[in-house]
């Protein structure tokens, strides 16, 4: 179980590299973990086999918004995801500032040795509530109906516009 836990956090780092490769120096030799022209399962070897045990153990871990506002934190600890939970935002609560606080978390994370970015969520269920301004549905507009998938489809939607607006490239929500 404990291999496939690190397998599972392999993976989520590998697709977050995916997402933000970084550029090697010239003359450097690309990780393996970092050339996406090597298997997958070559690149989690060896991301896994650079990972330190406190490196692992800091991809693991998620840590509330509130609760870790200075960037370094995430450097110093190699945290792998921060969340904003209901009524965590940044001051002011604009969307400008949400994208430049997500940048700075961005930021550390890729500051660290191995570069891995962070995965950030926001707890958009309902629509991204924490945003000032933007729209919330109810959790029951669709499950009403649950056999319209329309209303669930248009309310998924509004609430993924709302909340890329800010910058997260993570979000937790409720599937169909």
């Amino acid at each position: 179980m404990f291999r496939a836990v690190l397998a599972s956090l392999a993976g989520r780092a590998l697709a977050a590299a995916l997402l933000q490769p970084t550029s090697p120096a010239a003359g450097d030799e690309v990780p393996a973990y970092q050339d996406p022209s090597q298997p997958t399962s070559v690149r989690v070897a060896d991301l896994l086999g650079r990972m330190t045990l406190a490196e692992k153990v800091g991809q693991m871990s998620q840590a509330e918004r509130a609760d870790s506002t200075d960037p370094q934190q995430i450097t110093d600890a190699g945290l792998g995801s921060v969340l904003s939970g209901g009524g965590s935002v940044p001051t002011p609560n604009t969307p400008e500032a949400w994208a430049d606080m997500v940048d700075s978390f961005q930021g550390a994370a890729l500051a660290t040795p191995l570069g891995i970015p962070l995965l950030y969520g926001v707890d958009s269920v309902h629509g991204h509530g924490n945003l000032l301004g933007a729209g919330a549905a109810p959790t029951r507009a669709s499950a009403r109906r649950p056999r319209s998938s329309t209303r669930w489809r248009r309310s998924s939607t509004a609430c993924s516009a709302t909340t890329r607006c800010s910058r997260p490239p993570s979000t937790s929500r409720a599937t169909a």
